[in-house]
């Protein structure tokens, strides 16, 4: 039995499922959120303000606001969890043909397709959808309508589950007669009990040794093809941009031998486009790397072995 039944994410009902969002996992979280988050908002203050009397007055004012609000947040949301997680509630039952959701009820022979994906961008849990054709439309028809429903089966999935989440989703593909897309390769494990995207993305993170820490503890701890391709390149990409930076010190140096201030202008300037560029870049690969098959740099597939998908 894996840890999705255990916890009470997915049960079985006779031939079909019922996949829920746990109340222990709505509760854990609002915990967390009562108690860890002003333990990090306050460590944080206190790194930043100065210490002065001044500055630890201020500190603790904004540590004393920031926690009343999680201490309030998280204990409206361990009060709300119980309905929280009954409204979640969702039955899955190929046999009856039916899907039963709280946004209603649906036949099994709309449904299209399940997906399985991170819940966004930015987000780490996953979510598993079922793709439903609008009631009375033949999505086998060009008359079909542009867009579809999606009734969520299962939401806040811990990223290191994908690959449980996954053989679950497929059996209910297989139930229903449909196909599963996974989509991030979030049913591939991750090292550091991550999903693959999201170690991707902080392969690229622009946060100053973060993206160094995590590319090289890729290449050490994951075997992944395509996580590790994403190492390499983040740290082929961090040689660009040191070659960017000298180049920019090299040409204000050079100006600098003809007229001082210019030279500090032009050095400055430089330096500043260069490091723009370089955040610019590395924010937009995060965006992408949640996908993990993409993205590839131009240029970078002839220095680096690109995997097949």
């Amino acid at each position: 039995m894996s840890i999705l039944e255990t916890q009470g994410w997915v049960t079985r009902e006779g031939e079909g499922w019922v996949c829920q969002l746990p109340l222990g996992v709505l509760r854990k979280q609002a915990i967390a959120r009562a108690v860890l988050l002003p333990i990090a908002v306050g460590l944080l203050t206190f790194l930043m303000v100065p210490l002065d009397e001044v500055g630890v007055q201020v500190g603790a004012l904004v540590v004393a606001v920031f926690s009343v609000g999680c201490v309030v947040w998280g204990g409206l949301g361990f009060v709300r969890a119980e309905a929280q997680s009954a409204g979640t509630r969702t039955l899955v039952d190929p046999v009856g043909r039916r899907l039963v959701h709280p946004r209603g009820e649906a036949s099994t022979e709309r449904v299209q397709e399940l997906v399985l994906a991170p819940m966004s961008g930015w987000s780490s849990w996953l979510v598993l959808q079922a793709v439903v054709t609008p009631d009375g439309v033949d999505a086998g028809t060009p008359f079909a309508a542009p867009d579809t429903g999606r009734f969520g089966l299962l939401s806040r999935v811990p990223p290191a589950r994908g690959a449980e989440v996954a053989e679950v989703a497929r059996a209910m593909a297989d139930a229903l007669g449909v196909e599963l897309r996974v989509q991030g390769g979030v049913d591939r494990p991750g090292p550091f009990g991550m999903g693959p995207g999201q170690v991707a993305m902080l392969c690229y993170l622009p946060v100053q040794g973060i993206y160094l820490l995590a590319s090289i503890g890729v290449l050490v701890a994951a075997k992944d093809p395509w996580l590790r391709f994403h190492a390499k390149q983040s740290l082929l990409l961090l040689a660009v941009e040191l070659l960017g930076f000298a180049g920019a010190a090299a040409v204000g140096v050079a100006v600098m031998a003809l007229h001082f201030d210019a030279g500090i202008a032009v050095l400055g300037l430089g330096i500043l486009v260069v490091a723009l560029a370089r955040f610019a870049v590395r924010i937009g690969m995060c965006f992408k790397a949640q996908r993990v098959e993409g993205p590839v740099l131009p240029g970078f597939a002839k220095v680096l072995s690109v995997p097949e998908a």
